[in-house]
C-alpha cells in the first residue's frame, strides 16, 4: 500500500470513528463521511463499497494489530493483558467504537464467539460455557466503562481487577 493510500485510509477511519460518536453506522452516509474526511467520493468508492464496508476494515486492521501485540513475546499470560489494554487506552476513540459493535452483537444474540473479543476469550478460559454469554457482556461492559471514564485505573490495575474476575469465573460450578 503506498503513503497516499495509507493516508487517505487513515484520515477516512478517523472521521468514521468520530462519527460513530455522533451517529449509529447506518446513519452515516458516503457523502458526509467524505466531507469529513476532505476525501473524493470517487476515491472513497476505489476502495469501499459503504461505511459499514470501511468499518469492518477498520475492525479488521485493529484486530489484527492487537493479535500481533498479544501474541508477542511476553512471558506470562497477564502482561499481554496488560499491553493490550495499553493499546486501547492509546486507542481509545476505535477501541470504543469496536467495542459498542461487539456489546450490539453479544446484546442479540444468545452466544458469542468472537475471536476479536481477546479479553473476555482469554479471560474466561476454564469458565463453564453456559455463562460464556454473559462472560463477553461484563467483559465488554467492562471495558467501555474503563475506556470512557476519565478516572479510570491505569492499565496495569486493570488488569489485576479482571484477572480477579476471571480467577472467580473459573470456580463457577457446571
Amino acid at each position: 500500500m503506498d503513503q497516499r493510500t495509507r493516508i487517505t485510509k487513515k484520515l477516512l477511519f478517523d472521521s468514521l470513528i468520530e462519527m460513530l460518536q455522533e451517529k449509529e453506522i447506518d446513519q452515516i452516509s458516503v457523502a458526509e463521511l467524505c466531507r469529513r474526511a476532505d476525501v473524493n467520493r470517487t476515491t472513497f468508492y476505489r476502495y469501499y463499497q459503504s461505511p459499514q464496508d470501511l468499518f469492518n476494515d477498520l475492525e479488521t486492521s485493529e484486530l489484527k494489530k492487537t493479535y500481533r501485540l498479544i501474541t508477542g513475546n511476553h512471558s506470562e499470560d497477564g502482561e499481554r493483558l496488560r499491553e493490550s489494554l495499553r493499546y486501547m487506552l492509546e486507542n481509545r476513540e476505535t477501541a470504543i467504537a469496536l467495542n459498542d459493535k461487539f456489546l450490539k452483537k453479544c446484546s442479540r444474540q444468545s452466544k458469542v464467539t468472537n475471536e476479536g473479543d481477546f479479553s473476555s476469550e482469554y479471560l474466561s478460559g476454564g469458565c463453564p460455557e453456559k455463562y460464556m454469554p454473559y462472560v463477553h457482556i461484563i467483559f465488554l461492559s467492562a471495558s467501555k466503562y474503563w475506556l470512557t471514564h476519565e478516572d479510570r485505573l491505569p492499565p496495569e490495575e486493570y488488569a489485576t481487577f479482571l484477572e480477579a474476575i476471571s480467577s472467580a469465573l473459573k470456580s463457577l460450578p457446571d
